[in-house]
């Protein structure tokens, strides 16, 4: 039988030695900048191969090998790896991202960007992407504290180069510092926490702690706080979350790779919480009040509770912020807030609807960063308020920024609509109305952010500080890779079972559940109903096609009255537009109303001050949650580190 294990080496230490390589090829006159190029993303697309390979090979028996041992105090501690289709679909994900962004920075990293004209030579983002990408691998596989130790302080080491990208820039430092001392919150605790489990079971083997473990103590409860407290940050979940809306200092495609690197978090909270944890998790007592909260544990209920408030909040912070890439930043926390919600609930469902959200929110949320970064490409704009109009300029990237806000938004056919789908149905599996509320909450939230960037980016009126005659959809290089993600979110959407079928249900079947959810390909088969994608698909488009066919052949079209051009505006209402973005006025749905000449109307009816009153009070929401967001400032970072630091050498001394 083949060894597969050596492929799994080869996928983990060689982008290693490439990176190291590319470094000197890349000083090799006029030729040596796109060798190198070429040759980092040749590598990524191997690995890609070699993890796809891995995927029928681990189906059935996953690989576990052990390199070598060594002696500790009364016991062997060993290296190796352990892979299997859990760990299989992150690192899957990530390689697949990390190629398309080194195509996307082929052009984007070049004199011709207007927001960060730069050389087009050879810079750090390749082989810190294989760097990054290397180390997530090598996380993902560890079966065992110390290489998972080492490789959790490589990824925070990676992230540390990409932040800091434009490192003569005082605010790329800084956020690159605060990423690393936050990060390190998470390092430190993790550090302490392999230190209590090996004094408790005198093992290091990650895969051993599910019966080594003692259920009951006080030793294990705080294993199971400190390893909360070392994945949050990398997870990007409340109160370790702010390094990453400040991480959006950096270049567009390096963004999206450090967001790509939160889906190692997520995993290894599924991995810990949802596997390793298991026995002891069931041990602990219900919360009360299961008809409104569900039949889930109180630890499970703390993760998912975190889950929701940075569902709510990041959200919250998203509405209320100008910076398109902030703007992103906080909307990727918020959709992350679904998968840690989700993995809180340790259940078969619960597990399935956040792998497959996890895998649809990679595709989405890098489609829609790399839009944006076109957007601030060919414009050189940041700032919200200083883009409009681009669809008359830009329409290809108009219509893919489109697919991923419609995806955003649950539109069936894509592939948001299906992670939603599941997630509404985790809830119901769950008897939870509390996590079924929020899990509504959370999706109007992220179609109005979604909706907000669309409609004020592109479809709202020039705004001529940034509109030229030479604007145009950005170069291939660019395109390619939003055409490609527009294309997985389509097929996801449509026919999801590709996913489910090959990796997921396998995958949670490896890990001790049962979800007997998919029959034939197709086929989305839950408590819920039966369901399939791509007959519901077809019906929907044909149902547009008839649609528009009437539109077109049987109206008359009316001219347009330019009095009313303002007043029909999707999201912001037709509100006025010297007020468009000042989300303290509250004069939304009275623009409307003068544009319309309804005056009369309006004096006289409650519906409209009603309208009104709820527009005020979802503006005094919005920006109420967002002040509970921790300050985005280096000191509070640093004292955070201190403070933890403190509190872990305690533990030490008094547990250990």
């Amino acid at each position: 039988m083949f060894d597969y294990s050596g492929l799994v080496l080869y996928a983990i230490f060689v982008p290693l030695i490439v990176a190291l390589v590319s470094l000197f090829v890349a000083k090799i006159p006029k030729i040596g900048a796109n060798i190198a190029k070429g040759l980092c993303i040749i590598t990524l697309s191997i690995i890609l191969v070699i993890l796809l390979i891995l995927v029928p090979a681990v189906e059935t028996n996953p690989i576990q090998t052990e390199f070598f041992s060594f002696m500790m105090i009364n016991a062997t501690a060993t290296i190796g790896i352990y892979v299997d289709l859990l760990s299989l679909l992150p690192a899957i994900l990530c390689t697949f991202i990390a190629i398309l962004v080194l195509v996307y920075t082929i052009s984007y990293i070049s004199p011709k960007n207007k927001a960060y004209c730069a050389s087009s030579d050879f810079n750090r983002i390749y082989p810190l992407s294989l760097l990054l990408v290397s180390s997530i691998i090598g996380a993902l596989f560890s079966s065992n504290m110390i290489g998972l130790l080492f490789f959790w302080e490589l990824i925070s080491l990676s992230l540390f180069g990409l932040i800091s990208f434009w490192y003569r820039e005082r605010d790329s430092v800084k956020a690159a510092f605060k990423c690393f001392i936050m990060t390190h919150i998470g390092s430190l605790a993790l550090f302490v926490a392999t230190i209590v489990l090996y004094s408790e079971t005198g093992t290091l083997s990650i895969l051993e702690y599910q019966t080594a473990l003692v259920p009951t103590g006080l030793a294990t409860l705080i294993i199971l706080s400190l390893t909360l407290v070392a994945l949050l940050p990398k997870a990007a979940q409340m109160p370790f979350h702010t390094w990453l809306p400040d991480s959006t200092t950096a270049p567009t495609p390096a963004v999206l790779l450090i967001l790509a690197s939160d889906s190692a978090g997520i995993y290894l909270l599924i991995r810990f919480f949802t596997q390793t944890f298991r026995p002891v998790m069931e041990q602990l007592p219900f919360v009360p009040f299961p008809g409104f909260f569900g039949n889930i544990n109180i630890w499970s209920f703390i993760l998912s509770t975190i889950g929701i408030i940075t569902l709510v909040s990041a959200a919250a912070n998203a509405l209320t912020e100008t910076n398109l890439k902030r703007i992103l930043g906080y909307s990727v926390i918020s959709e992350l807030g679904f998968c840690v919600m989700v993995t809180g609930f340790a259940s078969a469902m619960g597990v399935t609807s956040g792998l497959f959200y996890l895998s649809s929110h990679l595709l989405v949320a890098g489609l829609l960063f790399l839009c944006i970064g076109s957007v601030i490409y060919m414009t050189g704009k940041t700032d919200i308020n200083q883009i409009g109009g681009l669809y008359k300029y830009m329409p290809l990237t108009t219509i893919l920024t489109a697919i991923s806000v419609l995806a955003i938004g649950g539109l069936p056919m894509l592939s948001e609509f299906i992670g939603k789908y599941l997630i509404i149905q985790s809830t119901f599996d769950l008897g939870s109305p509390f996590f079924l509320a929020a899990t509504m909450l959370g999706g109007v939230f992220h179609l109005a952010i979604s909706v907000r960037l669309l409609y004020s980016v592109f479809l709202d009126k020039d705004k001529h500080a940034c509109i030229s005659s030479s604007l145009s959809d950005p170069p291939l290089t660019m395109l390619l890779p939003m055409v490609i993600l527009a294309s997985g979110i389509v097929i996801l959407g449509v026919v999801p079972n590709l996913l489910l079928d090959s990796i997921i249900l396998p995958a949670i079947g490896q890990i001790g559940f049962q979800a007997n959810l998919v029959e034939p390909l197709v086929i989305l088969s839950t408590s819920l109903g039966h369901w399939t994608p791509l007959v519901i698909s077809v019906a929907i488009l044909t149902s547009v096609a008839a649609l528009s066919i009437f539109v077109t052949r049987f109206t008359k079209k009316k001219k347009r009255d330019p009095s009313n051009a303002d007043a029909f505006k999707p999201f912001l209402c037709g509100e006025d537009p010297e007020n468009r973005y000042d989300l303290q006025s509250g004069l939304y749905y009275d623009s409307v109303i003068q544009n319309l000449r309804l005056d009369e109307a309006k004096r006289a009816s409650d519906v409209d001050r009603f309208y009104n009153f709820l527009i005020k009070q979802f503006t005094k929401l919005c920006n109420s949650v967002s002040k509970f967001d921790i300050e985005q400032k280096f000191s509070f970072a640093f004292l955070s580190f201190f403070i933890a630091t403190v509190v872990l050498l305690i533990i030490v001394i008094f547990v250990v």
